[in-house]
């Protein structure tokens, strides 16, 4: 058998074993949450970035349609007043036509 001594500087021995296992065990623990909470605050923050895209996006949408609405109207603008320029021209030239036939037969 084993003295006494021995068995109780085994003991000793491992006991100190235990306990640096559970040194090292909450150590590993401390670290898993401090990682857990780093990516938390991450997928928090990546969800904030995402919404804030996602308005910039909306924001984006609706002024380039407001930007087409505007390039819309100004082509009917501007249709509606080559059509108005035509016209006038027209008459120009009809009065024109017009004077200078009745001159010939006047004289």
């Amino acid at each position: 058998m084993s003295n006494p001594a021995q068995t109780e500087k085994q003991i000793d021995d491992l006991t100190d074993q235990i306990n640096q296992i559970n040194t090292a065990t909450k150590a590993l623990q401390s670290n898993t949450l401090n990682r857990r909470q780093d990516i938390s605050n991450s997928m928090s923050q990546l969800n904030t970035q995402k919404n804030l895209l996602e308005k910039k996006r909306n924001i984006l949408l609706t002024r380039n349609r407001m930007l087409q609405l505007s390039q819309d109207r100004n082509y009917y603008k501007q249709k509606i007043i080559y059509t108005l320029i035509s016209l006038i021209f027209t008459c120009i030239i009809l009065v024109l036509m017009g004077y200078t036939l009745f001159n010939r037969r006047a004289n």
